[in-house]
């Protein structure tokens, strides 16, 4: 059976790769360092043990143009993590920024 390909979005210290970690290696990491540009993990997903790839996006805008690269070539879903301490105007723009990088790279949104 074949993997799913999954891009994490959202804004600098949302939780995506504290998210990442906890579902591919089943640790919690509390002060976990920014993510600098993109990073890889697979999980397998019971019960039948389905590889998921997971790219954690580095939220922080300078390396926004990575973003297109990655979902271009990769991505077959698209996972928005965001905190609850962001604001409702936070939380869109980080739902715009995502569609306009998808669709900058030839998605339909």
């Amino acid at each position: 059976m074949r993997g799913v390909r999954a891009l994490l979005w959202g804004g600098s210290r949302a939780g995506k790769t504290t998210f990442v970690h906890r579902l591919c290696h089943d640790e919690f990491i509390p002060d976990q360092p920014y993510t600098i540009g993109v990073e890889f993990h697979v999980a397998a997903l019971p019960p039948d043990g389905r590889n998921i790839s997971l790219w954690d996006l580095a939220g922080n805008p300078r390396f926004c143009h990575l973003a297109s690269t990655y979902v271009r070539r990769t991505a077959h879903d698209h996972v928005l993590v965001f905190a609850r301490r962001d604001t409702r105007d936070g939380f869109r723009s980080c739902v715009s920024r995502a569609v306009g990088r998808y669709r900058a790279a030839g998605g339909r949104a």
